[in-house]
C-alpha cells in the first residue's frame, strides 16, 4: 500500500463522517492485489498515464479542497538533488489543515485503520521495476490530528507519526496472523514504541549498511533512526519475503521467528545482515548484468544485486520515500574482510583471464577437457611415485588387475570410468598436475646420452633426426651407428631426436609397456622425443594410434585439431604431412610441463613446438593400432563367404539371366521394378552370411598376431626364483650339477601371466602361442609357439581358468599321471609356469 492511498483513505473517512459520501465496502473484504509494497499500485500507474504532461494533484489535495481544509505540508527531507515521485515544486508552499478538523476521527476508525493495514496482502514486484532499482511511493503527509490519533501520542510532532504510519504501510512483507487478539497486539505495539530507548549514535554495522546503498536510502537522525529500526525489528512477527532477480528467478528468504526486543538481538541481526558471506562476481555480456555468486559451506547461491541491495535496505534502514527510475548502479563486491577478499578477487581475476584466453584460442563448441591434478605427489599428497607403483604391482596377484592399476596411476586424477566413457576415441584431454616428479624415473635425457655411448643404436632403425622449418619437414639421418658426436651435433642444428623403441634399451619403459598391453588387449608401443629449445621437429599430421603424451622434461606447446572430414575420424592409417594453413582453430592449445599428460584419439591432427630457452623430452605411449571392428571383419567376411558357399546351396544358385539389364550404375535411377526383388534377395543372403562367419577362428588369429606384437613379460625376482630361471643348475668342479627339476603330482603350479599364451587351432594341429621369448624390439623374430597334443588341451584350459590360483599337478584333467607330469614339465621349461615353492633337483 502506498502513502498516497493512505492519505486519501484518511480523507475519505473524514468525508464519510461529515456525510459527504456514502460508506463503501471495507478494504479487507475486497479482492487482495498481489503487488509488492514498494512498487506503485496499478491505479496510480493508470492515472499517471492519463495525466501525463498535466500538473499532478494528490488525492489529499483534492480531498482537502472538498471539505474546505488547507493542504498539509510534506515532510521535511534532506536536499539530495533527487526529485521524489509525486513531490510538489519547492516554490509551492503547503499549509497544514486546522487541527480541529482532523480530531473528528474516532477510536473505532483507528481500530479499523489498523485492521486494514495488517490485512493488506503481500504484493509482487512491479513489472516496470528494473533490476538493481527500487520504485517506492512517497506518502503524502496526513493531517496532524490524524497522525496523533494513529500514533496514540498527541504531543508527538507530526513527523514521527507519519514515520510510524509509513513504517506500518510500507512494510516489505505481510505479517503472519498470530493467535494474539488485534486489540492486544495494537496495544503491545504502542507500548513498545513508547518504551523505545533514547537515541544513540549509530553503530559501525548500521553505518556500513547505510553506506552500501547511499543513493536510495535517506539519512535519518540518530534518535529517529534507532527508534524506528528498533520498533520494526522487535515488533514484527515472522515473515516470508519473495525476491525477484534480474532474470525473473524467485528466491524466498524467511526471517524466522520474531526476534526478542533486546539490544543483543538487535546487534546480532545487524551483524548478520551486514556481514554477508563473500561473493564472487562474474562479468556478463555488455556489462549490463553481473551475477553475485555467494559461497558458503561449499554451496553457491546466486542473487541479483538489485534484490540484494533491496534486501539490505529494507531490513536495517527502512526508506522514507520512492525514487524515480535511475540508471543501473555499478556492481561492486562488499568488503566484510579485506585480506581474504583481496586474495579471492585476485584469484578469480587470474582464473577469468585464463578462461578468456583459452576461449579465444580454442574452437567454439569443442568438448576438450582440462583436468587439474595435485600440486605434488609422493608422501606429501598420498600420490605414489612410479617406483612405488611398480613395487605395488608386485603385491597384486592377477596380472589384469596390475595393468588396470598402472593405467589408473598414469591418467590420475582422471578416473578410468570417466575416461573410457566420455573421452576414449572421442576427445582430447590434458591432465595438468604441476608436479615435475610424477614421471621421474621413467626415462631421461641423461639416459639417452648413456644409450648413445653404450648401445648399438642405428640411425633410421632406432633413432631419427628431423626438423620442421618454413612449412617443410626434413629427415637428416646419416647412415650407420648414432654415435654421440653425430647425434648431438644434429641436435645443436635444431633437429629433434626420436628414439623409436626405448623399451628395447630401458628396463623401466619395458616394464610399463608390458603391463599396459594386457590392459588394452592390444600392442602398446612408445617413442621418446628430445627437442632443442625454440624448434619443431615434425609437421602437423594425424596418426592411426591412440596417443598418450607424458611430459618428462622441459616445456612444449601442443596444438591439437579435430579431424577435418568425417572420413578422417578414427582412420585406419596415418596421414601425410599437412601444411601450416587450412588447419583451422585448435581444440586444444596448451604448454605441457613435467608431470603433465596429454591424450588425443587417432585422427586428431597435432603439432608440437618447443618453448624458447628450454629443451623438451616427452614419451608418447601408443596403442590400438589396427584394432577396429573393420579390422576384425576384413578377414572374417571372406572366411564366412567361403564357408557359406560350401554349406548352403542358396549361395551357389545362379544369378538371374537378365540382371545386367537393370543392375549397374547406368540403371541405378531407371526405376525398373526388377531391381527391388534383386536387392531383397541380396540382403537376405548377406543376413544369412553371419551364421557362417567363423568368429572364434578369426579372433584366435588376431590373438596370435597380438601375441607376436607383445613385449615379453618382465619377471620379478620372486617369480624368477619360482620359475625355470631360478633352478640351481650350474657348472661346478668340472661337472654339471643340480640339473633337472623334480615335478611330482603334489607340485602346485600356475601360469606366469594371464595373457601369456593362446591355444589356436590351425589345420589339423593345436598350437600354443606365447610371448616369453619375444624380442623387446617390435617384430624382431617369428611368432613363438608349441605344438600341443589334443590330449593336453583340457589340462591347459584348466590352467587358464584357475589363474591366479595354484593347482596341483595331479588335479589336471589328463588321461593319466604321466601325461600330467609331461604337460607341466613342458610348460615349466618354457618359462610359462611358476611353482608355489622353489624346486630342487
Amino acid at each position: 500500500m502506498d502513502g498516497t492511498r493512505v492519505s486519501a483513505l484518511a480523507i475519505y473517512r473524514l468525508q464519510e463522517a461529515a456525510g459527504i459520501i456514502h460508506k463503501e465496502k471495507p478494504r479487507r473484504l475486497q479482492e487482495p492485489r498481489k503487488r509488492h509494497p514498494l512498487s506503485l499500485s496499478q491505479d496510480i500507474q493508470k492515472k499517471k498515464q492519463k495525466q501525463k504532461g498535466k500538473k499532478k494533484v494528490s488525492r489529499l489535495t483534492q480531498g482537502c479542497s472538498q471539505i474546505g481544509l488547507e493542504v498539509p505540508k510534506p515532510l521535511p527531507k534532506k536536499q539530495n538533488d533527487v526529485k521524489l515521485d509525486g513531490e510538489p515544486e519547492a516554490e509551492a508552499p503547503l499549509i497544514p489543515p486546522p487541527a480541529a478538523a482532523v480530531e473528528k476521527q474516532s477510536w473505532g476508525l483507528r481500530k479499523q485503520r489498523v485492521r486494514n493495514l495488517t490485512a493488506e496482502p503481500e504484493r509482487a514486484p512491479s513489472p516496470t521495476a528494473c533490476s538493481g532499482e527500487e520504485r517506492e511511493v512517497e506518502p503524502a503527509s496526513p493531517a496532524p490530528k490524524v497522525a496523533e490519533k494513529l500514533n496514540g501520542s498527541p504531543r508527538n510532532p507530526p513527523t514521527v507519526a507519519v514515520e510510524e504510519e509509513r513504517e506500518a504501510v510500507l512494510s516489505p512483507v505481510v505479517e503472519k496472523q498470530s493467535g494474539v487478539p488485534r486489540k492486544q497486539k495494537v496495544k503491545r505495539e504502542r507500548m513498545k514504541s513508547e518504551r523505545a530507548p533514547p537515541p544513540t549514535p549509530q553503530s559501525g554495522e548500521e553505518r556500513e549498511v547505510e553506506q552500501s546503498c547511499p543513493e536510495v536510502a535517506e539519512k535519518l537522525s540518530g534518535g529517529a533512526r534507532k527508534q524506528k529500526v528498533k520498533r520494526r525489528e522487535t515488533a514484527e512477527p515472522e515473515r516470508v519475503l519473495a525476491l525477484t532477480t534480474q532474470r525473473g528467478e524467485k528466491v524466498e528468504a524467511t526471517s524466522g521467528a520474531a526476534e526478542k526486543p533486546s539490544r543483543g538481538a538487535r546487534k546480532e541481526k545487524i551483524k548478520r545482515e551486514t556481514v554477508e558471506p563473500e561473493r564472487v562476481l562474474t562479468p556478463k555480456a555488455q556489462g549490463e548484468e553481473r551475477e553475485v555468486e555467494q559461497s558458503f559451506s561449499g554451496a553457491a547461491e546466486k542473487l541479483n544485486l538489485g534484490a540484494r541491495k533491496q534486501r539490505i535496505k529494507r531490513q536495517p534502514t527502512e526508506p522514507l520515500g520512492a525514487l524515480p527510475p535511475t540508471p543501473p548502479l555499478p556492481v561492486t563486491a562488499e568488503k566484510p574482510s579485506q585480506g581474504p577478499k583481496c586474495k579471492k578477487v585476485k584469484r578469480e581475476k587470474v582464473e577469468s583471464e585464463r578462461v578468456v584466453r583459452e576461449e579465444s584460442e580454442v574452437e567454439e563448441g569443442a568438448k576438450v577437457e582440462l583436468v587439474e591434478g595435485q600440486n605434488s605427489c609422493g608422501a606429501r599428497t598420498g600420490t605414489p611415485s612410479l617406483q612405488q607403483v611398480l613395487k605395488e604391482l608386485g603385491q597384486i596377484p592377477h596380472s589384469k588387475r596390475r595393468a588396470a592399476r598402472l593405467f589408473e596411476w598414469m591418467i590420475a586424477p582422471l578416473s578410468t570410468e570417466h575416461f573410457f566413457s566420455w573421452l576414449w576415441e572421442k576427445d582430447a584431454v590434458l591432465v595438468r598436475r604441476r608436479n615435475p616428479d610424477y614421471y621421474r624415473g621413467l626415462f631421461s635425457t641423461a639416459e639417452l646420452d648413456s644409450l648413445l655411448r653404450g648401445e648399438d643404436i642405428q640411425f633410421g632403425l632406432h633413432l631419427d633426426a628431423a626438423r620442421y622449418r618454413n612449412g617443410q619437414r626434413e629427415t637428416l639421418n646419416p647412415p650407420g651407428r648414432a654415435l654421440p658426436a653425430i647425434a648431438w651435433s644434429l641436435y645443436r642444428d635444431g633437429c629433434s631426436l626420436r628414439l623409436l623403441c626405448p623399451q628395447a634399451f630401458s628396463a623401466v619403459v619395458w616394464q610399463v609397456l608390458s603391463v599396459l598391453q594386457e590392459h588394452f588387449g592390444s600392442m602398446v608401443g612408445a617413442n621418446a622425443y628430445l627437442t632443442p629449445p625454440g624448434s619443431q621437429g615434425f609437421a602437423p599430421h594425424y596418426d592411426d594410434i591412440e596417443a598418450f603424451v607424458l611430459q618428462l622434461e622441459g616445456k612444449k606447446r601442443w596444438r591439437v585439431y579435430k579431424p577435418q572430414e568425417q572420413v578422417e575420424e578414427l582412420p585406419q592409417f596415418s596421414s601425410p604431412n599437412f601444411g601450416p594453413e587450412g588447419l583451422g582453430k585448435p581444440v586444444l592449445q596448451e604448454v605441457l610441463e613435467p608431470g603433465d599428460l596429454l591424450y588425443f584419439p587417432r585422427g586428431f591432427i597435432h603439432q608440437a613446438e618447443c618453448e624458447p630457452g628450454v629443451h623438451s623430452l616427452h614419451l608418447t605411449i601408443s596403442t590400438f593400432q589396427r584394432n577396429s571392428w573393420g579390422d576384425l571383419l576384413e578377414p572374417l567376411l571372406p572366411a564366412a563367404l567361403q564357408a557359406a558357399m560350401e554349406e548352403d546351396v542358396e549361395f551357389r544358385r545362379g544369378l538371374p539371366r537378365d540382371y545386367l539389364d537393370y543392375m549397374g550404375v547406368q540403371h541405378s535411377e531407371s526405376g525398373d521394378p526388377r531391381r527391388g526383388p534383386f536387392l531383397e534377395k541380396l540382403q537376405g543372403l548377406l543376413a544369412r552370411l553371419a551364421q557362417y562367419a567363423p568368429v572364434d577362428a578369426v579372433a584366435d588369429q588376431r590373438a596370435k598376431g597380438f601375441l607376436h606384437d607383445c613385449l615379453p613379460p618382465v619377471v620379478s625376482e620372486k617369480e624368477r626364483a619360482l620359475s625355470v630361471h631360478g633352478l640351481p643348475a650350474r657348472w661346478e668342479a668340472g661337472d654339471a650339477r643340480d640339473v633337472g627339476a623334480k615335478i611330482t603330482t603334489e607340485t602346485q603350479v600356475r601360469l606366469l601371466r594371464h595373457g601369456l599364451t593362446r591355444l589356436v587351432s590351425e589345420d589339423d594341429s593345436v598350437l600354443l602361442y606365447y610371448t616369453v621369448e619375444n624380442s623387446r624390439v617390435y617384430h624382431q623374430g617369428e611368432p613363438k609357439y608349441l605344438e600341443i597334443d589334443s590330449q593336453y588341451t583340457d589340462g591347459i584350459e584348466y590352467l587358464f581358468s584357475s589363474y591366479p590360483g595354484f593347482v596341483q599337478v595331479g588335479d589336471l584333467p589328463c588321461d593319466n599321471r604321466k601325461d600330467q607330469i609331461s604337460l607341466v614339465t613342458m610348460l615349466f621349461e618354457k618359462g610359462l609356469l611358476i611353482t608355489k615353492k622353489p624346486l630342487t633337483p
